[in-house]
């Protein structure tokens, strides 16, 4: 899989087997939608598989990206490529489930501009990572949050998160919230 802009543009990572990683065809129209929210963003590439996302958006200009999994195998994946991009002094990787993640790091006082989450596929998670991330203070005032889901999902906001725009890229969609 390559990074599709920014300084490592064209630049390889690696993916395991097993992981259903963004295509690269949402991973343009993602970056498209969110570009202007990126620079100088600390970020959450939640459920991070290969960490694709984070890296596409370090590689975009992010300041710090925190990455989360629970798979073992991801974990690996997610340090070789940190390590094979050298970029190690701007990023964290926090293996464990990404509910009890968010709210672990929102009580030590950690907030982001921006989470980005690709949850398995078909998993139906996207209302209940939107639930928890309004619950738990982890997003800065004005912050975002980005979800891939499968088509047919329901999308509605909650509690101080407003749905902003959704997207459909075939049977992919794409939803961003953002904390009033």
């Amino acid at each position: 899989m390559k990074i599709t802009g920014g300084q490592w543009k064209g630049r390889n990572i690696k993916v395991p087997r097993g992981i259903r990683p963004t295509t690269s065809r949402s991973k343009e129209v993602l970056f498209a939608l969110i570009h202007d929210w990126i620079p100088e963003s600390i970020v959450i590439d939640l459920f991070c598989g290969s960490g694709a996302l984070g890296i596409e958006a370090l590689s975009r200009g992010a300041d710090y990206v925190f990455f989360i999994d629970r798979s073992h195998r991801s974990i690996r994946a997610v340090n070789d490529n940190i390590d094979m991009m050298e970029i190690f002094e701007f990023c964290t990787v926090i293996p464990g489930d990404a509910f009890t993640m968010i709210r672990k790091m929102s009580s030590h006082g950690h907030q982001v501009d921006l989470i980005l989450a690709d949850p398995p596929y078909g998993t139906q998670l996207t209302q209940k990572i939107v639930r928890t991330v309004s619950k738990s203070g982890i997003l800065a005032p004005g912050g975002k949050l980005v979800v891939e889901f499968r088509k047919g999902e329901v999308l509605v906001d909650e509690s101080n998160l407003t749905l902003l725009k959704s997207r459909l890229i075939g049977e992919t969609g794409l939803a961003i919230w953002e904390l009033q």
